[in-house]
């Protein structure tokens, strides 16, 4: 209007249509007693905001907490200041425990000028494996660490789809390990070696500890044969088998060249006759033996020592051969 009043024309737009930027997230999966192995992130979508708080929501606090980081436990909001020329906030999202098949729970996402954002977040169980136990050892191999690692599953999946860590303000995953075949092998910790142990997923790790010296297991062969490492968790979650679990265990075989020697006379020397395929031993007696101690004997380690039917010779460690004198029988 005017004073004093005149005509008014429209020609010109007097309509202001004011809209807002829309806050998204991407869409995150969390196995359930776990959480986040480093934070989510949401978007503003513009910087020139002048600073704002964002206030961010669980729908359902009985399956997702949010939490500023994988440290601190989670709650049902979270508020996240974003200062002035920033876009990005970032969040972490820690699942409660008991979810058997899967759960979906909203979140939104609020800041003053913007419109409200929402997404699914979802919960999937919980899951475990073992990994990496030999499929094939030694008897003087070297015991071989393995570890357990925990996650979500999916359906069509063989494997652990996302390794996550336990949730703080959850509780650690006891794993009890079972070696199969008693006498083949055993399990080693710390705190025992036997055919069973426990080891555990600490809170805030998705795996346990990867050596013996910090708390882990390891497989120890002892005598040739198979045996299969099983396993159990507490509390009780989906186990997985997509790595090996079967332990083949041989042995190295001894080996000597075939000899003559003249009735009533022995070896010239008793250099190295014999050997086994494996140097990396630690000491060990071996024992050596004709068939027929009438017609000829193992021997004796050194030429000034009558023979018989058998010896025992010291094998020190580190070496992988060996020898003896043989020494015939007369009147043959």
């Amino acid at each position: 209007s005017s004073s004093p009043a005149i005509v008014q024309l429209f020609y010109y737009n007097r309509q202001v249509s004011v809209s807002a930027p829309t806050i998204t997230a991407p869409a995150y999966t969390v196995g359930s007693g776990l959480m986040q192995q480093s934070n989510g992130y949401g978007d503003l979508t513009v910087g020139n905001h002048g600073g704002v708080d964002v206030l961010i929501t669980s729908a359902d606090t009985s399956f997702v907490l949010v939490g500023p980081d994988n440290a601190t436990v989670g709650r049902d909001t979270l508020t996240v200041f974003v200062a002035n020329g920033q876009r990005y906030f970032y969040y972490n999202l820690q699942a409660k425990e008991g979810v058997v098949d899967s759960a979906k729970v909203q979140l939104t996402f609020e800041a003053p000028g913007f419109n409200t954002g929402t997404q699914t977040a979802t919960v999937r169980p919980a899951a475990f494996d073992l990994y990496p136990i030999p499929s094939t050892t030694t008897t003087f191999s070297d015991s071989t660490s393995f570890y357990a690692y925990i996650g979500y599953e999916r359906p069509g999946f063989a494997y652990v789809y996302e390794q996550q860590p336990v949730r703080v303000g959850g509780q650690p995953v006891t794993i009890t390990l079972v070696n199969d075949s008693v006498g083949v092998g055993q399990l080693a910790t710390t705190a025992l070696t036997a055919d069973t142990v426990t080891v555990e997923i600490p809170i805030g790790a998705s795996n346990s500890p990867t050596s013996v010296a910090a708390g882990g297991v390891a497989y120890s062969p002892d005598n040739p044969g198979v045996t299969t490492i099983s396993a159990s968790s507490s509390p009780a979650i989906v186990q997985l088998f997509y790595y090996n679990r079967q332990v083949s265990v041989s042995a190295p075989t001894i080996t000597a060249p075939a000899y003559t020697v003249g009735s009533g006379l022995m070896q010239q020397s008793d250099k190295p006759r014999w050997g086994r395929r494996a140097d990396h031993v630690g000491g060990h007696l071996v024992r050596a033996g004709g068939a027929g101690q009438c017609h000829g004997g193992a021997g004796h380690a050194h030429g000034d020592r009558a023979g018989r039917s058998t010896v025992l010779l010291l094998q020190p460690a580190g070496q992988g051969r060996g020898g003896g004198l043989r020494q015939g029988a007369v009147d043959v």
